[in-house]
Parts: structure tokens; C-alpha cells; sequence
């Protein structure tokens, strides 16, 4: 298989995997276990299966900016449970 192949099933099967409900459970993983995932994602990259050297610190932040980006639509669930917005000159 090709090496976009490869990374193709890699993101598909691994990452997808990592990233279900990432920002609900991710800030509950301790420093050892995120070696180990860190560990676990760059066997994949050494072998050529990844074109990129992924972190769990990486997945973890642009998974929680995705999430909260998507609350910020005004159609969106948990909208109505955000604070007003304000500016960034007003005065308390």
C-alpha cells in the first residue's frame, strides 16, 4: 500500500478512535498514561504508516477548539447555555 494509503487507515481506525469524545475524557488522563499514548502514536510514524508525528497534546487542544468553535453557532444545542457576549472595551 502507499504511504497515503497507509496514513489514510491510520487516521481512519486510530485517530478517529482517540479523538470519540476527547474533550470529555481527555483532561482525566494522567502524565504517565499520555506517555504512553504519545509512545503508542509515533510507532506509526517510525514505521511509515503516519506522515505525521501526532501528540495527544495536539489531538486534545484542536479537538476542544473544534467543539467549542461548533457551540458558538448560533443553531447549535448548547448555545443558549453560553454567557452574553460582550466587548472587549466594556467595563465591568
Amino acid at each position: 500500500m502507499s504511504t497515503n494509503h497507509l496514513n489514510t487507515v491510520f487516521v481512519a481506525l486510530v485517530i478517529s478512535r482517540l479523538l470519540y469524545a476527547l474533550p470529555t475524557w481527555g483532561m482525566f488522563v494522567s502524565a504517565g498514561q499520555r506517555g504512553k499514548i504519545d509512545a503508542f502514536l509515533r510507532l506509526p510514524t517510525n514505521m511509515g504508516f503516519c506522515k505525521e508525528i501526532v501528540t495527544f497534546n495536539d489531538l486534545l487542544t484542536n479537538s476542544a477548539e473544534t467543539v467549542f468553535s461548533k457551540v458558538q453557532a448560533s443553531n447549535h444545542c448548547l448555545h443558549s447555555l453560553l454567557p452574553e457576549k460582550r466587548s472587549l472595551y466594556s467595563q465591568k
